[in-house]
């Protein structure tokens, strides 16, 4: 299994160190908060435990699944119909790690062969999902279900939510390339047109700076060949 390496110390409880995965995502999340409580207080201070009483108030939140997408950008015109089929399996939750009902930070955990695994403390993007959230005026109706959806292509994720048989998108952290309004519910289709609009943009910059450097090369040549035949002549 996935272990932390144990003390040499002969005389310490074997079962201090936990196994950080389970085939429950419940168990491997709080076998990982027990990891947590047992890391270095530098490595706690950056993550946002100022105090050894932050750190045994703490405990886990709402879990929010991380879906993918079933669609690559360029087929953002598809998105009509049933917005669950636009997310693909989900293989990832984000734990938020709260404190008398704030997220400090949070736990991730990766489905591999079947058991949930610890992968990453400290991502930001779980906690900000959840002052999001709880920012969010109610729903009306059924409480609104939140999770994460990951974009194909690069490191973006948004939170989101389906309301009336429509995908939504929330950016809950700045980004310098997307403009879009913070903590604010988007349809899905409108972020996914910006952000493949944006990427079309870079590539047909990408293209005309190639297309530039290849004009100057062959410039550079052109005037290369002109004073070697000069020199030719002037030799003659």
């Amino acid at each position: 299994g996935n272990t932390m390496p144990r003390s040499n110390n002969t005389g310490q409880n074997k079962d201090a160190v936990p196994v950080l995965s389970h085939k429950t995502p419940g168990k491997a999340a709080a076998r990982s908060l027990v990891l947590l409580k047992s890391l270095p207080p530098l490595i706690q201070l950056q993550l946002g435990f100022h105090s050894p009483r932050m750190l045994s108030r703490c405990k886990l939140g709402q879990p929010l699944y991380a879906y993918g997408l079933n669609i690559n950008l360029s087929q953002v015109s598809k998105t009509d119909g049933n917005p669950r089929n636009l997310l693909g399996d989900s293989r990832e939750i984000h734990y938020p790690v709260m404190v008398d009902n704030r997220p400090v930070t949070s736990i991730i955990l990766r489905l591999e062969k079947n058991r949930w695994r610890f992968a990453l403390t400290g991502d930001k993007n779980a906690a900000a999902a959840v002052r999001a959230i709880g920012n969010m005026p109610p729903a009306p109706g059924n409480k609104t279900e939140y999770f994460i959806v990951q974009l194909p292509s690069g490191d973006l994720s948004f939170l989101a939510y389906i309301s009336n048989n429509r995908l939504y998108f929330i950016l809950t952290n700045i980004l310098p390339d997307i403009h879009l309004p913070l903590n604010l519910p988007v349809p899905a289709e409108d972020v996914l047109w910006l952000i493949k609009t944006m990427h079309e943009e870079r590539a047909t910059t990408k293209k005309k700076g190639t297309a530039i450097k290849d004009a100057l090369n062959r410039l550079a040549d052109v005037l290369i060949r002109i004073r070697k035949i000069g020199k030719e002549i002037g030799d003659n």
